[in-house]
């Protein structure tokens, strides 16, 4: 238990078989599509930050002076347990949305299964949040009817059941798949698994257990801010580990410009390349044929030098 700790917290970066791994694969790696570039940059530039700032806005609602006022916080806290739940609960989502946030925004590779994936938790966070608003500044609202507080435990637990098994069956396709190095990251994606599989059983449980509504609510968002606190230490390790991979890669391009051109500055540095083997080919065999007609001239001044001494041979005698 402490080596795999330790293998997520301090993870060895400079270890012989990651560094090999990614050197061999910055020969292959490409940037993703721009198209995909796109969808990344949509998710963490506009949909994203558009979403957090509707929560934050919505969690000023309770107060619109949150510095001279803020007793109005308190006052709304100690109003009754469903403003506690509204309150934790707004607290909890956000802090789950910005860990989501600066793992989107730390992930080099990126791909259409992502886009999915953040789209989902991005639109299922903002239902959820939807049902803990405050329906006034201030906190006019009691929150004492029963469908309301119904509606929050549905859609907490509709939402984050969804999510976080879709977190662990991608996280269980990367580490079943090896598309992790075995000893840097492979330890980071099971801590992401172990997290993800905790909470989706926590809700579970939850789920099935015979007591109040509240209660299940209140036990649920203690869950998922021990989680979120569990995932925003997971994406600072995976930014080291993002950052270290980029100045590997980096490293390899330097020491092999060509990874650096384009498909089609490639394809014509081959080209070029075949031809000027063509050439070689060429100029071995024209240097041969030369070989052979000085051989032959050299023979022939030979063969002169018999005629001429056979010439003289038969004058004398």
């Amino acid at each position: 238990m402490r080596s795999f700790l330790q293998k997520v917290f301090k993870p060895d970066l400079d270890n012989a078989e990651f560094v090999s791994t990614i050197k061999t694969e910055a020969e292959k790696y490409k940037e993703p599509a721009p198209w995909l570039i796109g969808m990344k940059n949509s998710m963490l530039n506009l949909l994203y930050p558009a979403f957090l700032g509707a929560m934050l806005y919505g969690v000023l609602a309770y107060c619109p002076d949150i510095i001279s006022e803020f007793k109005q916080y308190l006052n709304f806290w100690n109003g009754s347990p469903q403003n506690k739940v509204r309150m934790l609960g707004m607290f909890a989502i956000i802090a789950f949305f910005v860990c989501d946030y600066l793992h989107l925004y730390v992930v080099r590779k990126y791909s259409g299964w992502h886009f999915l994936i953040h789209l989902i938790t991005a639109v299922g966070m903002l239902w959820i949040a939807l049902a803990f608003l405050p329906d006034g500044a201030g906190g006019d609202y009691t929150g004492s009817g029963k469908e309301d507080i119904l509606n929050r435990y549905e859609r907490l637990t509709i939402v984050f059941l969804v999510i976080s098994l879709i977190y662990v069956i991608y996280d269980a396709g990367v580490l079943f798949k090896k598309k992790v190095t075995k000893n840097v990251e492979a330890p980071l994606y099971w801590a992401y698994s172990v997290t993800n599989g905790v909470m989706f059983l926590t809700f579970v449980i939850v789920c099935l257990l015979s007591i109040d509504i509240t209660t299940k609510t209140f036990i649920q968002l203690g869950a998922l801010l021990v989680c979120s606190t569990s995932y925003f230490i997971l994406v600072s390790q995976k930014h080291k580990i993002e950052s270290k991979k980029a100045a590997i890669r980096k490293e390899a391009k330097k020491k092999n410009p060509a990874n650096e051109l384009s498909d089609e500055q490639v394809e014509k540095i081959n080209k070029i390349s075949d031809l000027e083997e063509t050439l070689n080919a060429l100029s071995k065999s024209a240097s041969g044929n030369n070989q052979t007609l000085k051989n032959l001239d050299s023979q022939i001044e030979e063969l002169k030098k018999v005629l001429k001494q056979i010439k003289l041979k038969l004058a004398i005698d």
